[in-house]
């Protein structure tokens, strides 16, 4: 099993504790303040890495009334959706764009990406907010009326994507 991000963190911030610790005891001042110095740069790293995975944790789309929420800062109201299309068993091709979280089965954050079946690109964009579960190939792609507010996401299954994807678009027909 890999080490995560957050035990790689807990990891070097005990190590660097326990090396301060001994460079007070046998270690000359001046070599003591180097490495004291480089302990809590060390510590410092590490403890970034868990406030950045703290703060942007996995996101789950959630349909309320006429919006669909991420975070509480980022709500699509259905009036304001100009497309939105749904990707069945599709293959993704992202490419991290900015601020973002991936540990190898969730990504989230700002992205570029190319969506393709075979080796036909059924759409690219360089510059969207993706929430994605990397096993699952079902994607949901939502761009607004807004400058730049594009959206690409999935849920934790292809099925509930697909559900998600079919209850956006009813809710939206009803507005029309």
């Amino acid at each position: 099993m890999p080490i995560t991000h957050t035990q790689l963190t807990i990891i070097i911030s005990v190590l660097c504790i326990i090396i301060a610790f001994f460079c007070q005891v046998f270690i000359k001042q001046k070599k003591r303040q180097v490495i004291v110095i480089l302990c809590v740069i060390l510590t410092f790293i590490c403890s970034t890495m868990i406030f950045a995975r703290s703060d942007n944790p996995p996101i789950q789309a959630m349909m309320s009334e006429n919006r669909i929420i991420f975070k509480k800062d980022e709500i699509i109201r259905f009036n304001n959706i100009k497309n939105i299309t749904y990707f069945e068993d599709v293959e993704l091709d992202l490419s991290a764009n900015g601020y973002r979280w991936d540990n190898g089965i969730y990504y989230s954050g700002d992205a570029a990406f190319n969506i393709t079946d075979d080796d036909t690109t059924l759409l690219s964009v360089p510059k969207c907010r993706a929430y994605i579960t990397y096993v699952v190939k079902n994607y949901i792609y939502v761009y607004t009326d807004k400058e730049n507010e594009k959206f690409i996401f999935n849920l934790e299954t292809e099925e509930a994507t697909k559900q998600f994807y079919d209850k956006i678009r009813s809710s939206i027909n009803q507005i029309d």
